[in-house]
């Protein structure tokens, strides 16, 4: 496995356990849990196959996302230099 592979392969295990550490102060409903692992690991198979080169282009959303997160988005788009629309 590359080292890339490694650091995606570590980032979503913490990702996992901070929101298992989220679930457990508040009260999370189960089915968001479940939910938003499955679409951790929906990601993080995207991740894999982008690094693969077998990735298919996406959809979009249709949807605005809540503030905070859009924030982070223009964040880490921001420090990557890709400034992106948050469509």
């Amino acid at each position: 496995m590359t080292k890339v592979r490694h650091v995606l392969t570590d980032l979503f295990e913490e990702l996992a356990l901070t929101f298992g550490g989220l679930s457990f102060v508040y009260e999370i409903p189960d089915d968001a849990i479940w939910s938003f692992i499955q679409s951790a690991d929906a990601l993080r198979r995207r991740a894999f196959r982008r690094l693969d080169g077998t990735e298919t282009p996406s959809l979009g959303r249709d949807w605005d996302p809540h503030p905070a997160i859009q924030e982070f988005l223009l964040k880490i788009r921001k420090e990557g230099n890709e400034v992106m629309p948050l469509e």
